[in-house]
């Protein structure tokens, strides 16, 4: 199994001179989208979470978290909160 080393999201937009606004037309913001969904895939599965248990933690749908994992969603201000807090890290490590 291929370990990733997961990086915050903000790092990525440093490093990549990423929007912070996430159109999906654009390569560099799919990029980062896919980016935030591997990190929260693997910090998900460090907490031996399922999307499931994540999602009724987190009050969002699955599907919502499936999209995000897949980097196809681009995710709220108000999800990434709500998702660090239901694996009980800080929005920043996400």
């Amino acid at each position: 199994m291929v370990m990733f080393k997961p990086i915050s999201i903000y790092a990525y937009i440093l490093n990549n001179n990423a929007s912070f606004l996430c159109n999906m037309n654009h390569v560099r913001d799919q990029d980062l989208c896919k980016a935030f969904g591997i990190n929260l895939k693997i910090l998900r599965e460090r907490k031996l979470l399922s999307q499931e248990a994540l999602a009724n933690k987190a009050d969002v749908s699955l599907s919502q978290i499936s999209r995000l994992e897949r980097g196809i969603l681009n995710p709220t201000l108000s999800t990434i909160y709500a998702l660090a807090k239901a694996m009980g890290i800080l929005p920043s490590e996400l």
